[in-house]
């Protein structure tokens, strides 16, 4: 990629780095029993406060710590998607609902200009090896804690939540399936890592270790199924930086997933965990009436409302909003009536609450973000001069 610099990119790190590996380590880990949104307003708080200080460091600096480049795909992507959602902000059903998000969620306006905000920091200032390691080192280890509190609480020594629902673990994040879906994409950072040549490789090993089991405690299917797809993307990304073929990295991760497919019926301990996945969601009760039923509704629901406002939709974070006027009408009585009694949040798919939200345009400049990072990510891999892993990461978090 061809690069103009102000700046020397082999001096020490630009001021933004030691900010932004501090909000990847602060932000999973803060929360404040003090307010009914417990776990969201203060990630909230601790994202803006460490958005305002970069600000200032890069003005103080005079912005020389920035290397401009050609926009690529990723970039291009990100943009769009920015511009989409402030788009469809001007003309959502409630933009007060829009600017802050949902209650418990807050993903709304606010949320997406942070995000976008940081991607662009990270994009124009992480430009070597180095600072890139220091910001991943930084998630890796707020892994490792956030997997050490929910083993806790599973072990009944949580010192300010006593009771559990259903002993699945919730950790620092505040809610199960959001827990396991921090930690599928933490756990594949930590492996790298670990697999790395560097110094705290034995530390990133050991977090990993952690956020395994951690993992396993949320007894998310969808963090499951997550964990799996990252797996295998990350072993045949490793074999492959390695000089394998991809004959052979693929027979290696098909015979690795065949071995964790018996350990998981086999081993002792995994055998119950796994068991209680496959009886969830094979019940009847689960097709009927119980949560594959209620995430089917939710996205047929969400379906109805994209085919209504296919290019703005109704606005960010809306769906609670609307999900009212469409539900007596698209879903079956029985559904209507379970639902009926709930403030639905969203559709629990990003793809569709995009869409939804924002309009289809704005979800396919999502994906388009998601797969250019992902082709980028495997085609100069984790030791590249442009460390386009931080872009994969950053994109995943939209």
């Amino acid at each position: 990629m061809t690069t103009t610099s102000r700046t020397d990119p082999t001096l020490a790190p630009a001021p933004p780095t030691g900010t932004l590996a501090a909000g990847a380590f602060i932000v999973p880990l803060i929360f404040w029993i003090g307010t009914d949104e417990s776990f969201v307003a203060p990630k909230l708080v601790a994202a803006s406060i460490a958005t305002l200080i970069v600000a200032v460091q890069l003005g103080r600096s005079g912005w020389a710590t920035i290397r401009y480049s050609t926009a690529t795909t990723i970039d291009l992507a990100v943009g769009a998607w920015l511009v989409l959602v402030l788009v469809s902000f001007l003309g959502s059903v409630d933009q007060s609902q829009s600017w802050w998000g949902e209650r418990f969620n807050r993903q709304g306006v606010f949320a997406a200009l942070l995000y976008g905000f940081t991607f662009a920091v990270a994009r124009t200032t992480l430009v070597t090896t180095g600072r890139v390691l220091i910001v991943l080192r930084a998630a890796s280890f707020a892994g490792l804690f956030v997997g050490l509190y929910a083993i806790l609480q599973r072990l009944g020594g949580d010192p300010i939540w006593d009771d559990i629902p259903a002993n699945r673990v919730f950790s620092t994040i505040g809610q199960t399936n959001s827990l396991g879906a921090a930690l599928a994409l933490l756990l594949p950072l930590s492996v790298g890592l670990a697999l790395a040549n560097e110094a705290r490789r034995r530390l990133h090993a050991a977090a990993a270790v952690v956020e395994l089991v951690a993992l396993g405690l949320t007894l998310s299917r969808g963090a499951y199924l997550a964990l799996v797809i990252a797996t295998l993307m990350l072993g045949l990304f490793v074999m492959l930086q390695r000089g394998w073929r991809w004959q052979g990295a693929a027979a290696v991760v098909i015979a690795a997933t065949m071995a964790a497919g018996i350990a998981a019926v086999l081993l002792p301990g995994v055998d119950e965990v796994s068991s209680r996945v496959i009886d969830r969601a094979t019940h009847e009760d689960e097709w009927s009436t119980g949560s594959v039923r209620n995430h089917m509704d939710l996205w047929i629901v969400a379906g109805h409302i994209i085919a209504d406002h296919p290019m703005v939709g109704t606005g960010p974070d809306t769906y609670p909003e609307v999900f009212g006027d469409y539900r007596d009408d698209v879903l079956s009585e029985s559904s209507a009536e379970r639902l009926r009694i709930f403030r639905v949040e969203s559709p629990h798919n990003i793809v569709l609450a995009t869409a939804q939200g924002s309009g289809i345009p704005a979800a396919v400049a999502q994906l388009v973000a998601f797969g250019a990072a992902v082709t980028v990510a495997i085609r100069r891999g984790l030791g590249g001069a442009d460390a386009p892993i931080i872009w994969l990461a950053l994109a995943t978090a939209l």
